[in-house]
């Protein structure tokens, strides 16, 4: 876990995503997702660009790809803000996806 971030935030935001990203349809729950993911960026007050991320990806799991955008926006802003350029990266080729009306998930393990 990050510097200042609780176990339970972490656990609470990998659920999250397990729920809205994994690849299999089995896992994937964006109901579930959508609530863990709420709760995780309550708990942070919204400004947690990791969480905000998390939150966006179960938006577009759904189909709000709006508020996956609006979010993945707000969330870049904090991480440039923060100087954190890897993260920018990666919400930056989320937010593509969203803009095209695509949910992202993780690549499929290979094995």
């Amino acid at each position: 876990a990050a510097a200042g971030e609780s176990p339970n935030l972490t656990v609470l935001n990998n659920l999250a995503w397990q729920y809205a990203a994994n690849p299999d349809p089995r896992v994937r729950n964006t109901k579930r997702a959508l609530q863990w993911a709420q709760k995780a960026n309550a708990a942070t007050g919204s400004d947690n660009p990791a969480v905000l991320d998390t939150l966006a990806v179960a938006h577009a799991a759904a189909g709000q790809y709006p508020k996956a955008v609006q979010l993945t926006e707000r969330a870049i802003r904090i991480a440039e803000t923060s100087g954190n350029a890897e993260l920018v990266k990666l919400l930056k080729e989320h937010l593509k996806l969203f803009k095209a009306g695509k949910p992202y998930l993780d690549p499929p393990p290979t094995d």
